[in-house]
């Protein structure tokens, strides 16, 4: 495939997903799905059209979408956060020399 046709199928499955309209993909936001989507490998999207990817990244960012694995992230936080402040609350003041058990 050309060069030409290439960054063609990108821009269409680019516009796909932020439509919420995969056809290859499981549509998320990201150059594993935009490669899966546009029907070429990643690196092509890494390495040979790397303005394709940082449009797709600037759309995203434009749209205020939040990556999956961002969220996933964030998440997983906000409890270990949750969990270290019921510790805090519920074992009252320790000694500093006092391991706590």
């Amino acid at each position: 495939m050309d060069r030409a046709k290439e960054r063609e199928n990108i821009r269409v499955a680019m516009d796909r997903l932020l439509a919420g309209t995969p056809l290859r993909s499981d549509g998320a936001l990201t150059v594993l799905a935009l490669a899966a989507e546009a029907d070429v490998k990643r690196h092509v999207l890494t390495h040979r059209h790397t303005d394709l990817k940082d449009e797709l990244y600037a759309k995203v960012r434009v749209q205020g979408h939040v990556p999956y694995s961002e969220r996933k992230l964030r998440e997983e936080l906000k409890k270990t956060k949750e969990r270290q402040a019921r510790r805090t609350n519920s074992s009252g003041p320790r000694s500093r020399c006092s391991p706590g058990w």
